[in-house]
């Protein structure tokens, strides 16, 4: 299949390999390194959901679960870990998802994900700077789609600058 479309431009993609240009008939993969997610969710259930749906994105990505607010506070503060995105549920144990929020960094994209459907919530998520929020939907396809499209917007991969292109 020529990979040329009609105006003569080349496709450009993402593979599970990492991003690639068709040029000539030649594939160039780039070497992408893993997008490093923290999960703070405590349901056991929606942890599973969660990382099947990031594991099918089309690039590596890496999942670190916070089942506690404490433990996700101490994870961002410690530097030691250093994610790319943090997708948090308000409604977590020991410290809340509210208070993260507020003492976490504000160059680390937050995605509230979570099943409140309070207008405070919302309010005070976005004012924390969270930069987007999220209900969690009810049904499991509906749900899936939702994380997908967190990890399409928020968990970019970037080039590995360590690897060598093939």
């Amino acid at each position: 299949m020529d990979p040329r479309r009609a105006d003569g431009a080349y496709r450009a993609g993402v593979s599970s390999y990492g991003r690639f240009d068709v040029s000539d008939g030649d594939i160039r993969k780039l070497a992408v390194k893993p997008v490093e997610v923290l999960l703070v969710e405590d349901n056991p259930g929606d942890i599973l959901l969660i990382r099947q749906a990031l594991g099918n994105q089309a690039w590596p990505i890496n999942v670190r679960v916070a089942t506690d607010g404490k433990q996700a506070a101490q994870l961002l503060a410690a530097r030691h870990f250093d994610p790319d995105l943090v997708i948090l549920d308000l409604n977590v144990p020991k410290l809340s998802g509210l208070s993260v929020l507020e003492c976490s960094q504000r160059e680390i994209p937050i995605v509230v994900f979570t099943s409140s459907v309070d207008p405070l919530d919302r309010r005070c998520s976005f004012e924390l700077g969270a930069k987007e929020f999220v209900q969690k939907p009810a049904e499991l396809a509906a749900y899936t789609q939702a994380v997908s499209r967190i990890a399409r917007n928020w968990a970019i991969p970037k080039a590995d600058s360590g690897a060598k292109a093939s």
